[in-house]
């Protein structure tokens, strides 16, 4: 990963969470005066000019211009973005099952994430869509069980009904492995 590859923590003009960007995004925004540095430490915030001239933290990430070493932002605040998104978790079978925590919507049992399957409730052989209210977790054996039918054409029961999860600003980090060290202050 490239320094400009770097992710930083993006956050409203309130200070709530909305997003992570690049390090390349949010020298651009920083740039052009729509976002300002927050030190993760002191919490002191910085316009491009007074963090371009500040000295680099030791061992710091930091970007070479042909004039200057800037150390790579690690949170960014947004100058006139106020709002909290409200776009919903992309569906995909990842969060299907994260939302079913890898457990057959069926039987209860559950499932490797190798093995896992996504089911249909309505089959789509019958009509039924790919989304969040109509696709759930389940085993091999259940799956295969209730074959292009619908549960009650098969004689199963749903655990629970499944619907769309909310977004919230914690999935933004679930995404990384090991978050930065000085992001939690700004997201607990």
């Amino acid at each position: 990963m490239t320094s400009l590859e770097e992710p930083a923590l993006v956050l409203n003009r309130s200070w709530s969470l909305i997003g992570v960007t690049t390090a390349a995004d949010a020298m651009c925004k920083l740039f052009k005066g729509t976002a300002h540095v927050i030190h993760h430490e002191s919490f002191e915030i910085f316009d491009f000019e007074a963090w371009a001239a500040r000295p680099n933290d030791p061992g710091a990430v930091t970007i070479k211009t042909p004039h200057l070493l800037i150390q790579v932002p690690e949170v960014i605040k947004e100058c006139n973005y106020g709002e909290i998104p409200q776009h919903g978790l992309k569906f995909s079978r990842y969060h299907v099952f994260k939302r079913d925590h890898y457990c057959c919507q069926y039987c209860g049992r559950q499932v490797k994430r190798e093995e896992i399957q996504l089911e249909h409730i309505v089959p789509k052989a019958q009509g039924g869509q790919t989304a969040w209210d109509n696709c759930v977790s389940a085993c091999e054996p259940c799956n295969a069980e209730k074959a292009d039918r619908t549960p009650a054409q098969a004689g199963m029961r749903l655990l629970k009904h499944p619907i769309k999860p909310d977004w919230s600003p914690g999935q933004v980090l679930r995404r990384f492995r090991n978050p930065k060290e000085s992001w939690k202050q700004f997201v607990n």
